[in-house]
């Protein structure tokens, strides 16, 4: 069976030659969201139990208002029996969207919220260091009780002052005395 990673390329593929992957990208993010919040239906449309044209049919009438590209391949996931598939094939999709436009995905975890200023001033530099538009996304974590852990391409810095005592506390452990 195929997977996800290329299902989404595929995908990707035949939205940027029909110059609707922007569409696409919105109407696979709602298709997930609806999934995520009816996971029934998931079991649904993947049931061997209930014939193949039964379950396209009911996905065409949940999802009729998607672009065709996005309800056909949510139709052949039905005759596969792999809906579940979904949030991985979008989630491939959006990295050769991004690649595609030189998007680069990253996340600032901090205690409190950024600032407009501070999210700006990250933003630049990562930037400047990637060549790439970044598109970065603050999420507050108050175990970290100050600074910043950065995400992005796999990567992680991790500036926090969780991380530095616990790097002192180690390093206190380890000392001979």
């Amino acid at each position: 069976m195929t997977g996800a990673k290329e299902y989404g390329k595929a995908l990707f593929s035949l939205t940027e030659e029909l110059g609707i992957s922007e569409e696409a990208l919105g109407d696979l993010r709602d298709a997930v969201a609806a999934l995520k919040e009816n996971p029934g239906y998931i079991t649904l449309l993947d049931t061997p139990a209930l014939p193949s044209g039964e379950k396209v049919a009911l996905s065409d009438e949940a999802f009729a208002s998607l672009l065709p590209t996005v309800r056909d391949l949510i139709a052949i996931l039905c005759e596969k029996h792999a809906v579940y598939l979904l949030p991985a094939v979008a989630q491939a999709f959006r990295e050769e969207y991004d690649e595609a436009r030189g998007i680069l995905r990253a996340e600032a975890i901090t205690a409190r919220p950024m600032t407009d200023a501070q999210r700006k001033s990250m933003s630049e530099k990562l930037a400047r260091m990637t060549g790439k538009k970044v598109v970065l996304q603050n999420r507050i974590d108050p175990k970290i009780i100050g600074g910043v852990t950065l995400r992005y391409a796999g990567i992680q810095l991790d500036d926090s002052l969780r991380s530095r005592l616990d790097r002192l506390a180690e390093s206190l452990q380890n000392a001979i005395l």
